[in-house]
């Protein structure tokens, strides 16, 4: 901690985290800094009270304090935080979008994701009241993904929700303890340097000898960008992420009886959801890769253990290279118990710098900058969100900032309050279209189906049933390079 005159005010700061420094360094330089903003609608079917609304935002965000810092830079050009001595007290506009579709109103907050902010020393959590057309309103919001994951931003909301309606309602507010963001951090800038430090560093680099992974694509097109450079360059096992990194937020959603079967036979097996979405992902990674064994994808990791960690706000998320090298004769439930086991066993060490991670790996295998194995980044996030059914009609949209540094992000959930498995996907457009998107949701659909139908038989069973649906998969464009 080092006290900073900062606005005629003495106010104590601190470094970035690892999580922080890793994506202020990807996003500023191989991405766009806008990457960085996570722009979110809130929305209740509802005649929405503006002045109890704006009221309701400074009260929620005095409960998460992250929400309140801002960003400074030293004479040698490193960041550092600090919590803004003056509570939040921001402008907050209305925007009238009733007139508009709901596609023109995306398209428009889309927009407003795009825009750069600027940094230092300025508030980073930005609001507009909204209304919508069909009786919708609430807030757009646009978080800093330094101070702000996905935990942290549905916590949130839940906060927002109570607040407002509590007031609307004349009753008291029941929220949990207000967040202790700074000692979150303190924690986090212990660890380096420490004993856990070294011994998670001597785990990820025992995983190196384990030997090279290789690159598999999320599409089966046949001009896709891991086709184009084996044409180019010859065999290489990895993949150079030099496309452009303009992307797109779509969602799919698959309800009805057809998720309604799935949800329930995964209870009635009382099989593990996130075990079976993971090995969807690896099963669809190979069926497009000509049936690939050797699997490779990065999983996101959301370090709330403790209670403490669970309130603190700000963005604890990290990613974890992660392989999984299954053979066809593998039984399903030895699989789904191989999906459990291997992520236990980087779950443990994953304080450590994810970018310092990929930097060694590069290193060791001798590949350029940009070269990755991963295509896919997956998480699979069981709804943290508990609104009062008894509330209005609710729904809540993520807004692109149109760049991402990868290929495809995935996150699969359910809707809230129902079966119906939501597939959000931020992609970038040049690598993976709308109709690409729709078959890879298609496959994983097919995969978990097939996988809890044979829960007795093999992993080859469950590729051969959904390949032999999908001509398509039968011919590999990988092999004929």
């Amino acid at each position: 901690m080092t006290e900073r005159l900062i606005n005629g005010v003495m106010v104590k700061t601190w470094p970035l985290t690892d999580v922080q420094g890793g994506l202020y360094k990807v996003f500023a330089h191989y991405a766009s800094i806008q990457e960085m903003n996570l722009g979110v609608g809130f929305y209740f079917k509802m005649d929405m009270n503006e002045e109890l609304m704006r009221q309701s935002m400074r009260e929620a965000i005095g409960y998460m304090e992250a929400l309140n810092v801002r960003f400074g830079q030293d004479e040698n050009g490193e960041m550092y935080q600090y919590i803004n001595p003056e509570p939040w007290n921001e402008e907050m506009p209305l925007w009238d979008l009733s007139d508009l579709s709901e596609k023109e109103a995306k398209e428009y907050l889309t927009k407003v994701t795009s825009e750069p902010i600027d940094y230092l020393h300025k508030n980073m959590t930005i609001v507009s009241l909204v209304k919508l057309r069909d009786g919708f309103s609430g807030v757009y919001i646009n978080f800093n993904h330094m101070l702000a994951d996905g935990y942290s931003i549905n916590m949130f909301m839940t906060y927002l929700a109570v607040i407002y309606f509590s007031h609307a309602a004349g009753k008291e507010i029941d929220l949990p303890r207000k967040s202790d963001y700074i000692k979150m951090i303190e924690k986090e800038l212990e660890y380096k340097g420490s004993e856990r430090e070294k011994a998670d560093h001597e785990f990820w680099n025992s995983t190196l000898e384990e030997g090279e992974p290789i690159y598999t694509h999320p599409t089966a097109a046949p001009n896709n960008a891991r086709v184009r450079q084996l044409r180019e360059k010859g065999e290489t096992r990895y993949f150079e992420n030099t496309i452009s990194p303009k992307a797109s937020i779509d969602s799919e959603i698959i309800g009805g009886e057809r998720a309604e079967k799935l949800v329930d036979a995964i209870a009635e097996n009382k099989l593990s959801e996130n075990a079976l979405a993971t090995l969807a992902l690896r099963s669809t990674l190979s069926l497009l890769n000509h049936r690939e064994t050797d699997i490779a994808a990065r999983v996101i990791v959301n370090r709330r253990g403790t209670i403490n960690e669970r309130y603190s706000g700000g963005n604890r998320m990290t990613f974890l290279t992660w392989r999984s090298i299954i053979d066809d004769d593998m039984p399903v439930r030895d699989a789904l118990k191989e999906m459990i086991d291997s992520q236990k066993k980087i779950f443990r060490h994953a304080d450590y710098n994810s970018m310092k991670r990929l930097a060694e790996r590069g290193q060791y295998f001798g590949n350029p900058p940009l070269a990755t194995y991963e295509s896919v980044t997956f998480t699979y996030q069981p709804n943290t969100v508990q609104i009062d059914p008894r509330l209005p009609e609710m729904k809540a949209v993520w807004y692109s900032n149109s760049s991402t540094s990868n290929i495809c992000y995935l996150t699969l959930e359910h809707m809230l309050g129902k079966k119906d498995y939501v597939f959000i996907y931020e992609r970038r457009v040049e690598e993976m279209s709308e109709e690409e998107m729709h078959f890879f949701t298609e496959l994983m659909m097919e995969c978990m189906e097939s996988a809890v139908e044979h829960l007795d038989g093999t992993i080859g069973e469950v590729l051969d049933e959904v390949q032999a649906r999908h001509p398509e998969l039968c011919e590999s464009e990988m092999r004929a390079v």
